[in-house]
């Protein structure tokens, strides 16, 4: 989930107070005009001007307790990415104090962000309070805390509402609840004992697919471990097929590899994954060991990758070139969509409706190959993920950008039991991929139905999922900037900690720095009173994605309790390692 543009309405809609005259009037003059100079900046997202309003150590406090300096909230402001339609404001009390004041406000502004040619509406409420000083004689804004804020997009509402602040007994119980249902795990690599995986044996009985999630698209730990709990699956469960959200074409000649074809080292054939995310060592660790375990397998069945994601067309179509019968009607239409997918990247606007037409017309041959066609599975699955992959393209065009994130995620699904059925029948899958596509519920804020909930939905009881958080660290991820900028390669960038009281910053704590990740179940914990308090309330858990803006918050609010089965908290994030660098 990456979400790099919400901040920047959420902080700007909290900063921009009040100008209701009846609540100026109750302000001494100095402040109210420093109310109206917030209100002319917000209205033109003018950034030097905000700052001569704020205090050089200003911070914007989030509803769940996460603070954003000053520069990190100044990047936020970009007039060619977002423009404001309304504001209306409300100054609801103030209390003043010599040279400190208190103000209390609401705020509502509705607001357009503009996404390359995409429009995308947003309507934020929030309800605040600043704290001001004088500096110098001149007000200045030291700190802006947001008491509530109630987001929409896409038809999505999503409420977030501050906490008070956790009595000492409150958290003690929390502590005494949690600590003996977090099952340390002492390693992280594919050689961490067996032992402190008993636990999956709570998961797998009647599961054909177990979800396995991830903080974020660049964390070791969270990588490691699911290269590790894969193992465990196959060699302990019965588990046959890994499938990860990469292209089909991406990993199909890592699926040949892992069952002994080619000379090529585990590093070399991770490679073939087309994003950067997935080219690292913990990766080809784990593919190295599939490889051993298929060379020594005896008659147990064999492991297997698989990609069930669809956002490359031209990929597929190349791999279906390969595998179509030579002279074939399939292979012709392949060609011929392949030259138009290509001629439509060239354009500065694609037209992608005769690609929608031979798209679904190749769907259609490779459905009703005739008997005996070498490959057919493989070409109807294939034939399919273009016939998805042209769709999102054509609905990229469009003026919501929720639609291509709905049509990928329905595909995943899709796809996913497709695979099963048709190239895996009876066997069963973990799918690897990020928290909030694999979750049983979308993650509040997310306007559409991901992988997990599709999944869950139709596979019932036969779905499980768990999910993935740590608690502050170092990620490996793409930088990006709250004014939209975003960077041409990844990089290492610093999380803040995850704040005391929360389910990260509390395991962290009980767990020490000795223990690197612990798994918590979901139900289990549910069933203790002060958890099962606690988990009524949406509760964040770690959602970074390929781009990450340095100091923002790492997470999103979850339903816990609907959204997985189990958690494995890391204390600590490490940065993912890439593959070493090739020389040219």
């Amino acid at each position: 989930m990456n979400k790099i543009t919400l901040p920047t309405l959420i902080v700007t809609a909290c900063l921009s107070s009040a100008q209701a005259q009846a609540g100026a009037n109750s302000l001494p003059a100095g402040l109210a005009a420093q109310y109206a100079a917030l209100v002319d900046a917000t209205r033109t997202l003018d950034a030097p001007a905000y700052a001569a309003l704020l205090t050089d150590d200003f911070s914007m406090v989030m509803p769940d307790g996460t603070r954003l300096n000053r520069d990190t909230y100044l990047s936020s402001f970009d007039p060619e990415q977002l423009s404001y339609q309304k504001l209306d404001y409300r100054i609801d009390g103030a209390e003043v104090n010599g040279d400190v004041a208190r103000v209390q406000f609401w705020n509502r502004a509705e607001a357009i962000y503009h996404i390359g040619e995409v429009q995308q509406p947003v309507t934020v409420e929030a309800r605040s309070e600043d704290l001001w000083r004088k500096v110098n004689g001149q007000w200045r804004m030291s700190e802006s805390r947001a008491l509530e804020l109630v987001t929409e997009m896409s038809g999505q509402v999503t409420r977030q509402v501050a906490q008070a602040p956790l009595d000492p007994a409150t958290l003690d119980a929390r502590r005494a609840a949690l600590t003996p249902l977090l099952r340390p795990i002492s390693a992280t690599d594919m050689k961490a004992p067996a032992a402190d995986f008993a636990w999956l044996s709570e998961l797998t009985p009647g599961t054909r697919v177990l979800g396995l999630g991830e903080g974020s698209h660049g964390t070791a730990e969270h990588f490691a471990l699911k290269g590790r709990i894969f193992r465990e699956l196959a060699e302990q469960h019965g588990y046959t097929v890994f499938m990860i959200e990469a292209d089909y074409d991406d990993a199909y000649a890592i699926d040949r590899w892992v069952q002994g074809e080619g000379s090529q080292s585990a590093e070399q054939i991770t490679r073939e994954y087309d994003f950067w995310t997935w080219k690292t060592q913990e990766m080809a660790e784990l593919l190295r060991w599939m490889r051993e375990y298929n060379a020594g397998r005896g008659d147990k069945p064999a492991l297997r990758v698989a990609g069930m994601d669809m956002q490359d067309p031209a990929g597929s179509l190349d791999l279906l070139a390969r595998l179509a019968p030579a002279g074939s009607r399939l292979a012709g239409l392949t060609g011929q969509l392949l030259a138009e997918v290509m001629a439509q990247e060239e354009r500065e606007k694609p037209d992608w409706t005769r690609a929608e037409a031979l798209a679904a017309l190749l769907e259609l041959h490779a459905r009703f190959q005739p008997q005996g066609t070498p490959h057919a599975p493989e070409l109807r699955h294939l034939a399919r993920t273009v016939q998805q992959g042209m769709a999102m393209l054509a609905g990229m065009e469009g003026d919501d950008f929720n639609a291509s994130n709905a049509l990928r995620d329905r595909a995943m699904a899709d796809n996913t039991q497709a695979l099963l059925r048709e190239l895996f029948p009876g066997q069963k899958a973990a799918v690897w991929a990020h928290n909030f596509h694999v979750s049983k519920v979308p993650a509040q804020g997310q306007a559409y139905a991901n992988l997990g909930s599709h999944l869950a939905r139709e596979m019932g009881s036969e779905y499980r999922v768990i999910g993935f958080s740590f608690g502050g660290g170092e990620l490996r991820a793409v930088p990006g900037r709250a004014d939209g900028w975003v960077g041409r390669e990844p990089v290492i960038l610093k999380v803040p900690d995850a704040q005391p009281e929360s389910l990260d910053g509390l395991s962290a704590s009980i767990l020490g720095a000795s223990v690197p990740a612990a798994f918590l179940n979901v139900a289990q914990a549910g069933a203790q009173t002060p958890l099962r308090e606690w988990f009524a309330q949406p509760v964040r858990i770690s959602g970074v994605g390929a781009v990450y803006v340095e100091g923002l918050p790492t997470n999103g609010p979850a339903d816990l309790p609907a959204a997985f089965d189990g958690l494995i908290l890391t204390p600590r994030s490490s940065a993912a390692v890439p593959l070493p660098v090739l020389e040219k």
